[in-house]
């Protein structure tokens, strides 16, 4: 597909994209448009965007400690479980913003509720097998690269 005769080629990205040109200018503002991405301002504009998965990770874990499964969770947050099940067991690198806060405020809630059930012991059972820590073992779970009292193969 070729450009029409109107459309200047370098000032879009669209160029590149819809019509295939693939000449210096074109490819040079595709570039400048990957390079551009903005998270911030497509926050402010309402679009939901991609972030580290570390904490939100990092929380369902410490929330594993204390009885927690990823099911509970889901069903606070209004989601299925195994995209849960996928972030705590560090299969995914990044998260949408929106899910990162929906865990944390379920996190707030509940770091401080230890689950004592049968089905709380199955989860801590597991959490323990893989190292994880519970919610008060991190200063600042975002920031922290190892919490306090952590086995080396903690993240």
């Amino acid at each position: 597909m070729t450009c029409p005769p109107e459309h200047r080629h370098g000032e879009t990205h669209t160029c590149y994209n819809t019509h295939g040109c693939r000449c210096a200018e074109c490819r040079a503002a595709k570039s400048a448009k990957r390079n551009g991405y903005d998270w911030e301002t497509r926050r402010r504009m309402g679009k939901d965007v991609w972030i580290p998965a570390k904490g939100t990770m990092r929380r369902l874990q410490s929330l594993a400690m204390i009885g927690w499964s990823t099911a509970e969770i889901a069903a606070r947050i209004d989601s299925h479980y195994r995209p849960l099940q996928k972030i705590r067991a560090g299969e995914r690198e990044s998260v949408h913003l929106s899910t990162a806060r929906r865990v944390g405020d379920v996190f707030e809630t509940l770091s401080m509720r230890v689950r004592d059930d049968r089905a709380a012991r199955i989860t801590r059972f597991r959490a323990v097998a893989n190292g994880w820590v519970p919610p008060l073992a991190w200063d600042d779970i975002d920031k922290d690269a190892r919490p306090r009292g952590a086995r080396k193969s903690a993240a």
